[in-house]
């Protein structure tokens, strides 16, 4: 039963360290278009941005023609949301780009590669119906702060760099609340 006791202790001083408030802000930026319906063009949970659909439109909410214009413009957008947020593309973590042919991937891959160089995000692509006869849209997640590159780690062991000081501190706490509330 003690033992019990002590779980529901380290589970508490975690809960309180962590907290349980989540951040969350609109991202709003006048130099691409205005959402089409109701949606933002991004929001900020806690860390993490979300990048709303980007169509190959300009500020006036004009469809340019031809993917590769519309790639270009898309990917601009979402730089310019980027910005909002007070990041670059070297933050962005994850793209999902919908094109309306998929015989069309190469022409948007080759400017995409112009947008992400040396570290590429994760991406999926697929064929879509986009909205006003589209080309392309691109979606994004980013992460807000510095991100530091670590090296690829081959095997499946944790890493613990930072977790585990916390949790010896933790089980000290933890240790000395026992001992004044049970004993």
């Amino acid at each position: 039963m003690n033992h019990i006791r002590a779980v529901f202790c380290v589970a508490s001083i975690i809960q309180l360290v962590q907290g349980t408030t989540v951040e969350r802000k609109i991202i709003v930026s006048d130099k691409v278009p205005a959402p089409l319906a109701f949606y933002s063009q991004a929001v900020q949970v806690n860390n993490v941005l979300y990048i709303s659909g980007n169509l190959g439109m300009t500020v006036d909410g004009d469809l340019v023609e031809g993917v590769t214009n519309q790639t270009k413009l898309a990917l601009d957008n979402i730089g310019h949301v980027l910005e909002a947020a007070g990041i670059t593309f070297d933050n962005v973590v994850k793209v999902t780009v919908m094109l309306s042919d998929i015989q069309d991937y190469g022409a948007m891959n080759d400017v995409y590669g112009l947008y992400f160089k040396d570290k590429a995000p994760a991406r999926s692509a697929f064929s879509a119906t986009l909205p006003r006869e589209a080309k392309v849209e691109i979606d994004a997640v980013a992460m807000i702060g510095a991100i530091i590159d670590v090296q690829e780690q081959r095997n499946n062991a944790p890493r613990i760099k930072g977790t585990l000081p916390m949790l010896l501190v933790l089980l000290v706490q933890c240790t000395v609340f026992y001992q004044m509330v049970f004993r």
